[in-house]
């Protein structure tokens, strides 16, 4: 969506708006950050972010360490997380050097004060290695695939998920696909 400053109006450019001139991917419990269609959107980018932040709205950098996701976010934007991409993710158990990468963007996160989500984690190995490093949040397929929304309610009041965890450290079952400490 582009529109002149002048044509935004309500509160925090009103949010939908601003999410979308922002270019954010939402759906996984936090709005993450999403590379932006031009350089010069950065800039209303950034004020949009941090009116939206302002409201104590969340915001995620998605896919750290790939593709448009950039150090540059974590000095430009005001962000609360950093999502480490689910290929990094994948060999975290088995993989000395994406162990490391995995290890080293958990430890920027926390020194920045941002808390660290590891994307796509599909295995119990994959979860062990995580906790091992401390990483705060996870999600993936370990705990289900994708579903609609319609289907959330209907899968949580099963018994067909495997147990989350908080803080990826005990054991406990939570409302969604993203653990939480």
């Amino acid at each position: 969506m582009h529109q002149h400053p002048r044509q935004r109006t309500g509160r925090a450019f009103g949010i939908a708006a601003a999410l979308a001139a922002a270019a954010l991917v939402c759906g996984s419990g936090l709005p993450a950050l999403a590379a932006p269609a031009e350089a010069h959107a950065a800039v209303a980018a950034t004020t949009a972010l941090t009116a939206i932040h302002d409201l104590g709205v969340q915001l995620a950098v998605d896919d750290f360490g790939t593709g448009y996701s950039s150090l540059l976010y974590l000095r430009r934007f005001p962000v609360d997380a950093l999502k480490l991409d689910r290929s990094f993710v994948a060999g975290v158990d088995d993989n000395p050097l994406d162990s490391t990468i995995v290890r080293s963007v958990i430890d920027l996160a926390h020194s920045l004060g941002l808390t660290s989500v590891a994307e796509g984690v599909e295995t119990r190995g994959q979860l062990r290695a995580l906790r091992a490093m401390d990483c705060d949040l996870a999600q993936g397929f370990y705990w289900s695939p994708g579903i609609p929304s319609a289907e959330v309610d209907e899968l949580l009041a099963g018994d067909s998920l495997p147990p989350m965890t908080t803080g990826l450290g005990s054991t406990e079952r939570t409302g969604s696909g993203v653990t939480s400490g």
